[in-house]
């Protein structure tokens, strides 16, 4: 009994003072095991601490010896900045350019007035011009209201054929402007139709172009007749002439020659030549001459047209 109990005192006795007894190797495993599970929770607490220290550097937060770059914001294709209002002073707005004035259209003008004896205006206006024509023209070599620039080529019974048929007579000659009045004597000839004479008039057209090009070529038309016209054998009307002078200008309209229809300003109320220009009812007095010439004049004046020419 007493050997048991002295046993356990050593046995408790060496538990305490280290001897190498089985006791004492049991006692020291359990004391290993305590300490590895105690560096077990070190690491594992050192670990979580690494985890958190590292996750809070790479958020951001802290110092961080090499900062990650922040990756730039995907832009948008259409811009977020404001558009400039067109009513902030400190955006300048273009100025619009001006528009450019239209150049004026010059061109003819027919003048119309009532008849009246008066004096020529300007006798050089005519210088070097040439009038081509009949005996409605005629009368103007046998005054002298022209200076002596102005060429007169007219006689009795001149039709656009003769002129075609006598280039003599405008031989050497550089016009700056040349007027013709014919028509009337073509007409007499009835058997033929106004659409042959037409034709025959834009053939004289057509060789005076060709043969001056540099001259401006005006047209007159063919005058009215009077009430007192009487001439059974030429059958002349109005309306003949009227049909007439619309042909010719279409042939101007057409080739380019200044048409002036002078039949406005000659026609009365009823139709016919004033009684007082004429003492025949087809061929002008002389004392209306001027009037007939500055008529012209004015037609052919360059002036600023309204609407294009």
């Amino acid at each position: 009994m007493y050997h048991r109990t002295a046993t356990i005192r050593v046995a408790a006795k060496n538990n305490f003072t280290g001897c190498g007894s089985r006791a004492y190797r049991g006692t020291r495993l359990t004391r290993g095991s305590v300490i590895l599970i105690t560096v077990l929770a070190v690491i594992a607490a050192a670990a979580v601490i690494i985890a958190a220290v590292r996750a809070f550097f790479v958020s951001g937060g802290g110092f961080n010896a090499d900062p990650q770059p922040i990756p730039p914001q995907q832009s948008s294709s259409v811009s977020e900045q404001p558009a400039a209002s067109s009513s902030d002073p400190a955006v300048s707005q273009p100025e619009p350019e001006p528009e450019p004035e239209p150049e004026p259209v010059m061109g003819y003008k027919t003048v119309r007035r009532r008849p009246q004896k008066e004096e020529l205006k300007d006798a050089g206006f005519f210088n070097n011009s040439v009038f081509i024509g009949d005996s409605l023209s005629e009368g103007l070599l046998l005054t002298d209201i022209f200076d002596e620039g102005t060429t007169v080529i007219a006689q009795k019974g001149m039709t656009a054929r003769k002129v075609m048929k006598s280039p003599e007579m405008l031989e050497g000659m550089h016009p700056d402007r040349i007027y013709i009045l014919l028509g009337i004597n073509d007409l007499c000839n009835y058997n033929a139709s106004v659409e042959y004479h037409a034709r025959s008039y834009g053939e004289m057209l057509d060789y005076l172009i060709e043969s001056f090009p540099e001259s401006e070529i005006i047209v007159q038309s063919v005058f009215p007749l009077a009430l007192k016209y009487k001439n059974e054998k030429t059958k002349l009307t109005n309306e003949k002439i009227d049909e007439f002078n619309a042909r010719i200008c279409e042939l101007c309209e057409q080739k380019g020659p200044v048409f002036v229809d002078l039949s406005t300003s000659f026609k009365a109320e009823n139709g016919f030549m004033y009684d007082e220009m004429t003492s025949d009812g087809l061929h002008l007095r002389a004392s209306y001459y001027p009037f007939w010439l500055n008529l012209l004049m004015e037609s052919t004046t360059p002036v600023v047209m309204d609407g294009g020419v």
